[in-house]
């Protein structure tokens, strides 16, 4: 018998696949999700989802339905806003479990989510590179999760600024507005 201890084997002893991913399903809290996704569902999500109010809205503005006071367009407003804010907070809910995974913890970390401003954590978190004990890697982000995560935290900064801004503006013209008055009775 001819062993050599010193000979190299004769199999292929590669069988991890370090480039293996699993896909990424928003509605479900097995797997994992990088940060990209993260952001991008759970900032451009919630605004995607309520564009059709804005619009239903914007539309009964128009048509003089909203101005009416009618209990029926109330209750249809009241349906709706519960609808979507509880599919958002769903899906805020299975991302932020997935992202936990994503970084090797516990999806029990998704109750920071109703503590202020914590949340943002999982944006800057780095995942676990490779295969961990939730499953291999996610899928590579595609160029509209991207997009989404770049654009949707712009929005939503423009939108907090233009919330501060506006009615800045407005006391500032209705002060003016007072004070131009004012000049214009003391002549």
């Amino acid at each position: 018998m001819d062993n050599n201890v010193y000979q190299s084997p004769e199999s292929d002893l590669s069988t991890r696949d370090d480039d293996a991913t699993q896909p990424v399903k928003l509605f479900n809290a097995s797997g994992r999700m990088g940060r990209v996704r993260y952001i991008a569902y759970t900032v451009g999500l919630p605004m995607l989802m309520l564009l059709p109010v804005f619009i239903i809205g914007f539309v009964m503005g128009l048509t003089g339905k909203g101005d009416s006071g009618s209990i029926g367009d109330g209750i249809l407003f009241l349906i709706l806003g519960v609808i979507f804010y509880t599919v958002v907070i769903a899906a805020a809910i299975w991302a932020t479990i997935q992202r936990c995974h994503d970084f090797d913890t516990s999806g029990w970390l998704t109750l920071l989510l109703i503590v202020p401003l914590v949340p943002w954590i999982f944006w800057f978190i780095p995942g676990t590179k490779g295969e961990n004990r939730f499953g291999p890697k996610p899928e590579p982000n595609k160029p509209i999760h991207w997009i989404g995560a770049t654009v949707a935290p712009v929005l939503m900064i423009v939108g907090v600024l233009a919330a501060i801004a506006i009615p800045a503006y407005q006391d500032y013209v209705e002060r003016a507005k007072q004070a131009q008055i004012q000049s214009y009775n003391q002549e």
